[in-house]
């Protein structure tokens, strides 16, 4: 089987990926890792086929204001559609890990493979206890009806 893991954010996203990624070779899995530039590094030292996603990490998360934020996140669903439905032609499914996995699942849709979503955050789970994370990035929503 072929699969194409995305872990887009920080190490706490992309070390337990590569863990998955490591332990599906072990089985005699194809898989290649897309994840931002800054770990190409620790994926290829591991053994992982590396593809880069987006601008590297440290970069991005800069002092950036809302309005800046919000371009990246909408740069970020482009280059994610783009990258993983280029990358996964050929592969059986998607792995997507984070919770900024904006666009893996409708790349994975273009691709007409199964999709499948992993979190190492107990806040992206749908729980009556806590609320879903709010991504400041938005802005207010009042702000975008009044556009």
């Amino acid at each position: 089987m072929r699969v194409l893991l995305s872990a887009i954010g920080s190490r706490g996203e992309i070390e337990p990926t590569m863990a998955l990624a490591l332990q599906l070779q072990e089985l005699d899995h194809e898989v290649r890792l897309v994840a931002p530039p800054d770990f190409r590094g620790l994926a290829e030292t591991a053994g992982i086929p590396f593809v880069p996603i987006g601008p590297e990490v440290r970069v991005a998360a800069k002092g950036n204001t809302p309005e800046d934020l919000r371009k990246a996140a909408d740069q970020s669903v482009r280059d994610q559609f783009e990258t993983i439905s280029a990358t996964g032609k050929g592969f059986d499914a998607v792995v997507g890990a984070g919770m900024l996995q904006f666009a893996a699942h409708s790349a994975a849709e273009n691709l007409g493979v199964p999709y499948f979503f992993g979190t190492f955050c107990a806040l992206s789970f749908p729980s009556p206890h806590h609320a879903p994370p709010a991504f400041a990035i938005l802005g207010d929503s009042r702000e975008r009806t009044q556009g």
